[in-house]
This record gives structure tokens, C-alpha cells and sequence, in this order.
């Protein structure tokens, strides 16, 4: 039985496809889009696909919260785990339905894209621009295949999808060094080569002075190096101590 692997979708035009299929390009799978990260995960604990892809962290914009949260919450429920990473680079093209002098009257993109972008931005703005925030990149250029007052900021891919015209060149993007960490998450483990890493999500309730030293000094004991420790901002936690790494 052919596996079935999701991601934030729509379509084959977002990130979060070309990480899947980065990292499943050499099996036969089906992809199946969905609408956010919490969609993604859930479905895998609902034995409605066998794996996900999900953004984890942006070297640019830090962590994924909404990842970060599902995976705890479907970790505790069901049991979900982060079976694998792939790191995709983040260059976003301004782009368009048509490709004329006209300005267009509205840009859209992934609230991520847009503060990628906001050298671009702000000049579309200070030209009376207004922006859009959509749930995904791919879904920016959907909107702009379909309306030539719409731009959108998205990937090439997409471009290549909806037939769109770059109105730039190059990537818009302020960093040419920008990528996103995307994880596999599953109910199982894959089969990875190579060094393997893990994820702890660590919520410190306590108020005992030191505890975050007493948390992490096991770590520097056994030469367990740590990639990164993250506070993502969390409203629902208004006290305590709470990252992960």
C-alpha cells in the first residue's frame, strides 16, 4: 500500500511540498495537502496519512510556534514523535499574473514571507500598495493566477504552477541565507542514514533557583552537544520556564 505523506499545502507550490518531497523523493508515496501545521499532525495521529512534513524553524524567524505546540499536544494525546529534518532554502519571488508598468493594488503572501521580504515591501507599500496576509505562500499565488491586482511573494514553484511572471528578477528575499528546518513526524520511526538528532520540549513549573543549570548540565556531562534552545513565546504559559532544545 502506497504511503501517504501531508503537508501545509495547496497544491506542489509551497515549502512545505518541496521539503516532502526532498524528503520522500526516492519512494513511492502520495502527498496530501493541508490547510495549517496543526492539520498536518493531527492527520497522522488520526491514521489519516502516515507521515508529515511540518516547518519547524527559520534561521531568520526562529521557531514555528503553532509546530512546536502541536507536536507537544499530539505527542501527549497520541503519541506522535519527530521522526526526521530536511532544511530547505527560502527564496521568495515577487511575482505576478502579467508582468506590465502598472503597479498591482494588493500583495499577498504568508505572514512569514511578508517580514522576509520587507525591503519590497515597504517599497510596494510606500507606493499605496496594501498587504494581505494568506495562510500559505502557495496560496498567494493561487490568488494572483487569479487576479492581476493581486502580487504575491511565493516560491518557484509556484510561479512555475500558475504560469506566473517574476516582476523581479531575483529573490526578494532580505537574506540570501534564509532556510527553514522542516521535521517528519510520524507514529513510527524512519529509517535515517547519517547522525541522528531528538527534540525535548521542556516546561520547568518550578521556582527552585538554578533549575534550568540542573536541567541542561546532564547534557554538557555526557558531551551531548545542543543544537539550539528556544523559548517560543507561548500565551498560555504565564510563569515558569519553557523551551525546547
Amino acid at each position: 500500500m502506497t504511503e501517504k505523506v501531508g503537508y501545509l499545502g495547496p497544491g506542489k507550490v509551497t515549502f512545505g511540498y518541496m521539503a516532502a518531497e526532498k524528503c520522500f523523493q526516492e519512494q513511492a508515496v502520495e502527498f496530501v495537502p493541508f490547510l495549517s501545521h496543526n492539520e498536518v499532525c493531527d492527520a497522522v495521529t488520526q491514521d489519516l496519512t502516515d507521515y508529515g512534513v511540518v516547518a519547524a524553524e527559520n534561521v531568520i524567524e526562529g521557531p514555528v510556534t503553532e509546530t512546536i505546540y502541536a507536536i507537544e499536544k499530539f505527542h501527549r494525546e497520541f503519541g506522535l514523535r519527530i521522526c526526521g529534518e530536511v532544511e530547505i532554502p527560502i527564496e521568495l519571488f515577487l511575482l505576478r499574473k502579467i508582468n506590465n508598468e502598472s503597479l498591482p493594488k494588493k500583495l499577498a503572501s504568508h505572514a512569514i514571507g511578508i517580514r522576509q521580504c520587507e525591503r519590497v515591501v515597504r517599497e510596494l507599500q510606500s507606493k499605496g500598495v496594501t498587504v494581505e496576509v494568506v495562510e500559505s505562500t502557495g496560496r498567494a499565488a493561487q490568488i494572483a493566477s487569479e487576479n492581476s491586482d493581486y502580487a504575491a511573494l511565493a516560491s518557484v514553484k509556484a510561479e512555475e504552477e500558475f504560469g506566473l511572471a517574476r516582476l523581479r528578477p531575483e529573490s526578494v528575499a532580505d537574506n540570501r541565507n534564509n532556510f527553514t528546518r522542516f521535521w517528519v513526524v510520524g507514529m513510527r520511526n524512519l529509517q535515517w542514514l547519517g547522525s541522528k538528532k531528538t527534540c525535548f520540549l521542556v516546561n520547568l513549573d518550578q521556582k527552585t533557583p538554578g533549575v534550568l543549570c540542573k536541567t541542561l548540565g546532564p547534557f554538557a556531562k555526557r558531551r551531548i552537544n545542543l543544537l539550539i534552545i528556544t523559548p517560543p513565546a507561548d500565551p498560555r504559559e504565564k510563569v515558569g520556564i519553557h523551551f525546547y532544545a
